[in-house]
């Protein structure tokens, strides 16, 4: 055995440092010093270019590995000008001593003014909000200099403002537009001037006034790195958003290296938008590749807009920084902001790290640390604004990795320090969605704090179009304070609207602040999310926070989605299920704190519906991870509704838990505008407990009302949690029904004529309702359910005249809502019932068509008299459509049956109308009502892809049998097994294809909600694949698989991959706990996923005379111990079964263990099916 050889090494190669001229000495920066075998003794020491000067300073000048030097620079007597060093370390004989750190000290004159940037543009749209303004950082090289500023706007007028107009550096000056004097279109010059003693800055200005709207597009670049082998397909997100909402626009996806690695979606929509784009790098080649998305609209003036893309791909690993940038506030005289945590990972291997600290403006005041460590690892970076004038301070965190692809990584460190407290608000948009006579959308609540002390603020409501449809109410004029946000849909016509709530607090730096507001109003269905935002906290080393759920509703007919989730540092703690389905449905949004340091993460969970006006909805995640006891409350808000003089809206449930050990606390509800209807129970515990809260306000007239519950705990690090709490009284109800009054005709001794419905609504919302019939005369001949119901909802009436005589007869239907000032609705009914000599069987009929779908059958119409044999004729007629309705024969004598039928030639998709007119000789006609729906084909979505055999979602391998779960995902009536005329299984069944990159496989059952079928052979090697589902020629939105070489997975008696597998006795009994098999004796298994075979297997062949073997070696565990290879008799594709289909002959060892239940495993590879599957063994 070879010793290992011990090797010095040193971290990071090289230093730079910048001092001014006479300045003080630089902020320390730190090698690291390690061998590969512990407790080497070093020494070290400085040299220079020039040896007459000695400018660098070490913290030591020896020492033992691993160990870390500090290094300074000194430029006291330096002229401008750069000089070189370095720092030579000594371990004695050992491989790599003496080794060298090179040192590099950059020495600037005097003080220099400096604006940064040093340029500003703006656009603008004529009449729209005015942009946010811009800032510009004052800066001086040597101490503070005092300056003043001047804005200039040229000829067009004064359009240019700077804030403030003096003060001393470092110092961020605030630089808006007053577009009150920008009323034409055109591009305005103007500058701000900045003077100070020792020079002046001119910075320019340009504004481009347009009559259109302007893109903004967030991300400008987008940046990707990929270790070889390592990690699937990763999603960045992009937001479009525009002056002018529901503008259309394009996605165009190009690379100018490689080709198919960059994936945007959608490639059309409306603003504001967000977009996903995704990187697939399975099979690039090492080396650094470019892309640019960029979005096209005819609708905005500032377009083209390109998003550059970057992707380097590397065998090497790479490490990574969560959050990737940091920002602190700190306001002067205030509290030290509490430090950040970052998390550094790497893909693939551990890799070792140093960390370093460097500022660009200031000194002194960035820390991180620990200075060494591997990934999965943590530092802390806090900030010491002490001493620091008011003013922007940037820094950066230096994470050196010699073994990494992409080191060093900097983690860019802003420092904002003011003088004035910040203002801030716990979401900076909220969107509202409305359809036309549906429910008012609930009110949505904004918390409104400061950094610091309180501050006073008041509010200021705007809307570019519509009117005063948007308020806002707050608790107090004091942070902290809840804001809540509601919408007037009166008068509104379906369009998009945009609003704005500013909070304007006079003492806050950052004044003002704006809460965006979106609604849209529709006369279709919309998404709707409650609630918008969700808030966990969680303790370093604590439990999970319990998942927390997101309600996802339409306003009206049910609505397919998709689900996404991104997290602004990139990270992967932000879980969701499911990521799709169809409203209403619940989200489980689950966060995951492993892992994470103390800080605060966030992350938007996207949720979109294709076609939808309002699509996507977003909710806001937050994570808070603290450094002590925690408390956590969900909801973070409640909402409750009641209608003025109603009942009192149902109590819901506060659940208050804690990150570690059970935490003490107190609860107290207080409600901020009209009086004590907000109570909550108990008011004290101990975590995990439930709060009850109550609303009442039995008096209150209608509006929207405000309160809290408080709940304070001593031992929690970041008590007391406040809930928002909003009560919206609605105007007593008002019933409507329509139509006010119904008439039935019919022949006496025929049918039935078909039921009628009424409409019934209230003007407050949804309200529960209870039906009643009545008759003057005849019995009871009137029926109408259901019994009860809730609005909006629709009422079925009916009559039964087969025991009337011919005559006129009256009735009503009787509908009361509690509480309902018209209480009840009273609807007239009237049936005429005639001696018509003529009748048909039956009264009406209805056919449905899905376009692609199977033509409707024939339906028979059976046309009687009373009486003596009548001749009649018949004709079809439509009212729409054209000519889709048939009839055979045209004429005949009673008793006769016609058959009638519908042509689907250029249906289109609709709802259609028409009738059989039957004429009776003698005179007058019969009319037998006729309706047709005719429906386009909706998009399949999958649910889930599994192994047919383990039921468990897995990677695919190469001939696989699999299981797709979906929703419209095939024909109501299931279909099986069908047998092309090339002896191979079909690959279209019951018009369906499962699609593997485009690749049809054999199918072998579909249905409307499961797809069973088998890999296609061809997919083998890849490193991914994409699944659609195809149905009548829609296609499912595709979904990505990882690809691998095998993936077994054993069948089972009760087909759900646990249990008693599917397995033969050597008698060819089926085995089981009672039928058992006797150790020596062989058993057959049926399996799947063994992957590629030899002979290469064939898409959809039935097994024959020589079967194919798989390529893996196959291993068989009975009872966890594995069977020699001697035992496996045969291990090979199954005869007369679809290719893909496993069978295994196998001798159970006579030392395996015993019993009805013994567990078995099948090993293809390296790899093993799931466990909790069984046999019976004697």
């Amino acid at each position: 055995m070879t010793a290992q050889t011990n090797t010095l090494l040193l971290g990071p190669s090289s230093l730079q440092f910048t001092a001014q001229q006479g300045g003080p000495v630089t902020a320390g920066q730190q090698i690291s010093i390690t061998t590969t075998a512990a407790g080497q003794n070093f020494v070290a020491f400085p040299s220079y270019s020039n040896p007459g000067q000695t400018w660098i300073s070490l913290s030591a000048f020896g020492g033992v590995t691993p160990g870390t030097l500090t290094v300074t620079v000194n430029p006291a007597g330096l002229a401008p000008g750069v000089y070189t060093g370095a720092v030579t370390v000594n371990a004695g004989s050992i491989q790599n001593s003496p080794s060298a750190v090179s040192i590099t000290l950059t020495v600037t004159g005097s003080s220099d003014l400096s604006a940064s940037p040093n340029q500003l543009s703006f656009f603008y749209q004529a009449g729209a909000a005015a942009p946010p303004a811009q800032t510009l950082s004052v800066t001086s090289t040597g101490g503070a200099v005092s300056f003043s500023a001047t804005a200039s706007g040229g000829a067009a007028g004064q359009w240019l403002a700077v804030n403030p107009v003096s003060g001393t550096t470092p110092r961020e000056l605030s630089v808006s537009l007053n577009t009150a004097v920008l009323t034409t279109a055109g591009t305005f010059n103007g500058s701000v001037t900045i003077v100070s003693a020792s020079g002046t800055v001119v910075v320019p200005v340009t504004v481009t006034v347009s009559t259109q709207p302007s893109l903004q597009v967030t991300p400008a670049t987008l940046s990707f790195f990929h270790q070889i082998g390592v990690g699937g397909v990763v999603n960045r997100g992009i937001s479009l958003n525009s002056s002018g909402s529901n503008q259309p626009f394009n996605v165009q996806v190009t690379t100018s290296t490689g080709s198919g690695w960059l994936v945007v979606t959608p490639l059309t929509g409306a603003t504001p938008a967000n977009l996903v784009a995704s990187v697939l790098a399975g099979g690039l080649a090492a080396g650094t590749y470019q892309g640019n998305i960029r979005i096209t609209s005819a609708s905005f003036a500032n377009t083209p807009v390109d998003i550059p893309v970057t992707l380097q791909v590397s065998p090497n690993p790479l490490i990574g920084a969560s959050p990737a940038a940091l920002t602190f506030n700190h306001q002067t005289a205030g509290a030290t902001p509490g430090a950040q945590a970052v998390s550094l990972t790497s893909t693939g291997a551990q890799l070792n790290y140093q960390v370093q600290v460097t500022t660009e403006t200031g000194q002194g005041w960035l820390t991180a640390g620990p200075s060494t460590g591997s990934t999965p690892g943590s530092i802390t970076v806090g900030v010491n604004p002490v001493g620091l004038l008011p003013g922007e301070y940037n820094g950066t965190v230096r994470v050196n990795s010699g073994s990494a692809a992409n080191s060093p990584l900097l983690i860019p460190v802003r420092l904002n320090v003011g003088d004035a407290a910040l203002l801030t608000l716990s979401s900076s948009a909220i969107s509202f969605g409305f359809q036309t006579g549906g429910s008012v959308p609930s009110p949505q609540t904004v918390t409104v704090g400061s950094t610091g002390v309180p501050l006073s603020f008041a509010t200021e409501v705007t809307t570019q179009s519509g009117g005063q449809w948007l308020s806002a109410a707050t608790t107090g004029n004091t942070t902290p304070a809840t804001l809540t946000v509601s919408v007037n849909t009166a008068g509104l016509q379906p369009g998009a609207y945009q609003g704005r709530v500013r909070v304007i607090a006079p003492g806050a730096a950052n004044t003002p602040q704006d809460l965006n507001v979106a609604f849209t109003v529709s006369q279709n269905a919309l998404l709707v999310l409650s609630p918008q935002t969700v808030v966990f906290t969680t303790q370093v080393g604590g439990t999970q926070p319990a998942p927390q759920t997101v309600a996802v509703t339409s306003t009206g007919n049910p609505l397919p989605f998709t689900v996404a989730s991104t997290t602004s540092n990139n990270g992967d703690w932000l879980l969701i299920g499911p990521t799709g389905g169809t409203t209403p449905r619940n989200l489980n949004i689950i966060a995951n704190p492993a892992g994470l340091a103390v800080g605060v993460y966030t992350g938007t969970v996207t949720v979109s519906a294709d076609g939808v006006p309002n699509s996507p909805q977003q909710v806001q995640v937050r994570l808070e991870v603290t450094s002590g006891a925690s408390l956590e409350v969900a909801p973070a808000t409640l909402s409750f509704t009641r209608i003025s003089g109603g009942p009192a809206p149902p109590a819901q449930t506060l659940t208050v838990s804690s990150s570690s050990s059970a935490l003490n606390y107190t609860v107290s509800a207080a409600a901020s505008t009209g009086g004590g209807w907000l109570s909550a129970t108990p008011q004290s515990g101990s975590t995990t407990g439930q709060v009850q809260v109550t609303a009442g306000g039995a008096d209150l007239a209608p509006g929207t009302y405000n309160g809290t519950v408080t709940i304070t705990s001593a031992g929690a690090a970041n008590s007391p949690r406040v809930i928002p709490v909003t009560l919206t009284v609605t105007p007593p109800q008002v019933i409507s029904v329509t139509p006010n009054l119904l008439t039935f005709s019919a022949q006496a001794g025929g049918a039935a004529p078909a039921a009628q419905p009424l409409t019934v609504t209230t003007s407050a919302g949804p309200a529960d309702f209870t039906v009643a019939t009545s008759t003057a005369t005849g019995g009871p001949w009137l029926a109408a359910t259901p019994a009860e119901g809730t609005t909006p909802g629709t009422i079925s009436v009916s009559v039964n005249q087969a025991t009337l005589a011919a005559g006129t007869y009256t009735g009503s239907v009787t509908i009361t809502v509690p509480g309902a000032q018209n209480n009840p609705a009273v609807i007239s009914v009237q049936l005429t019932v005639t001696g018509s000599p003529l009748t048909a069987a039956p009264t009406s009929l209805a056919f449905a068509y899905d376009i692609g779908g199977p033509v409707p059958a024939v339906r028979p119409l059976d046309v009687i008299a009373g009486g003596a044999n009548v001749g009649f004729t018949a004709e079809p007629f439509t009212e729409s459509g054209g000519n889709w309705l048939t009839v055979t024969p045209t004429s005949g004598t009673t008793p006769s049956t016609l058959s009638v039928g519908i042509n689907i030639a250029a249906l289109t998709p609709g709802s259609f109308t028409g009738a059989v007119r039957l004429r009776p000789t003698g005179g007058g006609v019969v009319s037998v009502p006729v309706t047709l729906t005719v429906t386009a084909a909706l998009r399949p979505a999958i649910t889930n892809f599994v192994n047919a055999a383990s039921q468990t979602p897995t990677p695919v391998a190469a001939g696989m049998i699999f299981t797709v779960y979906g929703a419209n995902i095939g024909p109501a009536t299931p279909q099986e097994t069908q047998i092309g005329p090339n002896g191979r299984v079909t690959t279209t069944l019951g018009n369906v294809r499962v699609l593997f990159d485009g690749t049809p496989a054999p199918l072998t059952y579909v249905s409307s909600s499961q797809i069973n079928g088998v890999a296609p052979y061809s997919i083998a090697n890849r490193f991914g694949v994409r699944v659609e589902v195809e149905y009548l020629g829609v296609r499912s939105l595709p979904i990505d698989i990882r690809v691998e070489p095998a993936a077994p997975g054993i069948f089972t008696l009760d087909a759900s991959g646990r249990n008693q597998g599917a397995v033969l006795n050597q008698n060819g009994t089926v085995n089981s706990s009672v039928n058992t098999a006797a150790r020596g004796e062989v058993i057959v298994i049926y399996a799947t996923g063994e992957g590629q075979t030899n002979p290469p297997g064939i898409d959809g062949a039935v097994t024959g005379g020589s079967p194919p073997r798989p390529l893996l070696p196959v291993g068989v565990l009975i009872g966890g111990i594995e069977v020699p290879a001697a035992n496996i008799q045969y291990a090979g594709s199954a005869p007369s079964l679809v290719a893909g289909a496993l069978q295994v002959n196998v001798v159970i060892p006579l030392t395996a263990p015993v019993g009805g239940s013994v567990p078995l495993q099948l090993r293809v590879g390296g790899t093993l099916s799931p466990l909790g599957v069984t046999i019976g063994v004697r």
